[in-house]
C-alpha cells in the first residue's frame, strides 16, 4: 500500500530534473555531440587537483570519521566558511552562525520549515530551480509569479510581491535567487528596496539563494539590502563540487537554534567524510585564486556562447547575456508565432542535431496551466566548455527552421 505522502511527493518528482539514472561519467559523448542541459560546473582541471589533496589531507583525519558530527556542522569549516562570507561580502560573520546542510537544497527545505506553518504560504517566481518540492509537499504553499516572459523578473520581481503579499497575509518567507537560474537576471535596486520594505513590514522572512552568487563577482551583493537576511550556498556550483553534497546556512544568532533542531530531528547532521574535503578546500579557496578560476572559466564559456547566439535574434528569439551564472535562456515567442514550432519541438530539433537542452517546462511545478508557461529553452554552460560549437549547431538549427 502507497501513502498518500508518497503519491503527493511523485507530482513534485524530481528524479528527472536531476536525472533518473546512474550516470555513466567514464562515458563520452561522440565527436560533434554538445551537452548543454546538465546544471553541474564541470571540465575544469583545477577542481580535479584540488579535489585529489583533499583526499590525500582527509587520511590524516579518518579518526574523525568515528564521532557524530554534531547537529550544527565541523567547527573549523564553519570558521572557514565565515572567513570566507566575510571576505567576498565585508559582513561580519561568526561560525556559531554558519550550519552546515546536504546541500543547499536541503538547507532550503530546513528554511522553509523553520518560518513557514502547513498552509502558510512562500513567494518565488517561475520559471525556477524547482522550490516547489522542498515545500509543497509537507503543507506549505506556493505564491508564485509566474512569468511568460522571464526576463520581466528583474523589473517586476518585488512589485508583484508587495501586491501579493497586501492580498495574502499568510506568505512568510520569499525567496531571492541572485543572479537567477534559470533567468540569469538580477533585480533591479528599485525592486531590492520594494522586497526589503515590503518584507520588513509585513514580517516575511527574506532567504538568499547565492549559489550563484560567485559567478556574478562584478554585481553589487544584494545581501547589503536586508538586514536579517538568512543565506543558502553550496559547494555544488562556486567549488564545481556538487558530488559532495555539501551545502550552508548563515543565518542570524537568535534563529540558528531552530534550524540546528530541524536537522537533527530530521537528519541528525551533515557527513563528516564530506565536511573533512570541503575543509581542504577552503583552505585551499581562502589562500589562493582557486574561486575565481572556476568563475573566469564559467565567464568565458558563457561569453563564446553569446557570440554565436547573437546571430538567431532575426528570428524572434531573445537572449540575454546573463548577469552572472552559468544559465541562459531561449525565449522563443517570435520564432513561436512565426514558425508555429514550440519549446518541446525546438528540444527535439536540437537533440537530433546533438546538442542536448532543457525544455521551459520543466522549470515550472507539477500542474502548472501549460497556456502559462513560457516557451523558453533553458541552456547551461556549467558542464560544456565548447560552447561556441554548441552555439554554432544551435544557429544553425534554429536557421534550418526560419527556411521552411
Amino acid at each position: 500500500m502507497i501513502s498518500r505522502r508518497a503519491k503527493f511527493m511523485m507530482r513534485s518528482d524530481l528524479t528527472q530534473f536531476f536525472s533518473s539514472f546512474f550516470r555513466e561519467y567514464e562515458q563520452k559523448a561522440p565527436n560533434g555531440s554538445y551537452d548543454l542541459s546538465i546544471g553541474n560546473v564541470c571540465g575544469i582541471p583545477v577542481v580535479q587537483d584540488v579535489l585529489q589533496d583533499a583526499l590525500l589531507t582527509v587520511g590524516k583525519n579518518v579518526h574523525r570519521l568515528t564521532k557524530y558530527p554534531g547537529t550544527q556542522g565541523y567547527f573549523p569549516l564553519n570558521q572557514k566558511i565565515a572567513e570566507l562570507i566575510k571576505k567576498e561580502t565585508k559582513k561580519e560573520v561568526t561560525p556559531e552562525e554558519i550550519i552546515l546542510t546536504n546541500g543547499a537544497f536541503d538547507g532550503l527545505f530546513q528554511l522553509f520549515h523553520t518560518f513557514c506553518n502547513p498552509g502558510d504560504y512562500f513567494y518565488y517566481c517561475s520559471p525556477s530551480f524547482p522550490y516547489w518540492s522542498s515545500a509543497d509537499k509537507s503543507g506549505i504553499k506556493s505564491s508564485v509569479v509566474v512569468y511568460k516572459n522571464p526576463f520581466d523578473y528583474a523589473y517586476t520581481y518585488g512589485s508583484i510581491f508587495q501586491k501579493k503579499v497586501l492580498q495574502n497575509k499568510l506568505i512568510k518567507l520569499a525567496v531571492v535567487n541572485e543572479p537567477h537560474n534559470p533567468i540569469g537576471k538580477s533585480l533591479e535596486p528599485e525592486q531590492i528596496k520594494i522586497l526589503r520594505d515590503t518584507a520588513n513590514d509585513n514580517d516575511v522572512q527574506i532567504v538568499l539563494d547565492e549559489v550563484y552568487r560567485s559567478f556574478a563577482p562584478e554585481k553589487k551583493w544584494i545581501g547589503e539590502s536586508f538586514d536579517n537576511a538568512v543565506m543558502v550556498d553550496s559547494f555544488s556550483k562556486r567549488f564545481g563540487m556538487p558530488g559532495l553534497r555539501l551545502g550552508f546556512i548563515h543565518a542570524p544568532k537568535e534563529i540558528v537554534p531552530y534550524v540546528r533542531a530541524g536537522m537533527a530531528n530530521q537528519v541528525v547532521g551533515m557527513n563528516m567524510l564530506t565536511a573533512l574535503v570541503a575543509d581542504h578546500v577552503l583552505d585551499v579557496a581562502l589562500t589562493t585564486n582557486f574561486t575565481k578560476v572556476i568563475s573566469r572559466e564559467i565567464a568565458r564559456r558563457q561569453n563564446k556562447l553569446d557570440k554565436s547566439l547573437r546571430k538567431i535574434s532575426s528570428y524572434g528569439i531573445v537572449s540575454h547575456l546573463p548577469d552572472g551564472g552559468i544559465y541562459r535562456l531561449l525565449a522563443l515567442n517570435g520564432i513561436v508565432e512565426s514558425s508555429k514550432i514550440n519549446a518541446e519541438q525546438l528540444c527535439q530539433r536540437l537533440g537530433a542535431n546533438h546538442v542536448k537542452v532543457v525544455p521551459g517546462s520543466k522549470l515550472f511545478a507539477y500542474g502548472t496551466d501549460p497556456s502559462r508557461i513560457a516557451q523558453v529553452v533553458r541552456l547551461s554552460v556549467g558542464g560544456e566548455p565548447r560552447t561556441a560549437e554548441a552555439g554554432e549547431k544551435i544557429v544553425e538549427t534554429i536557421e534550418g527552421i526560419g527556411r521552411r
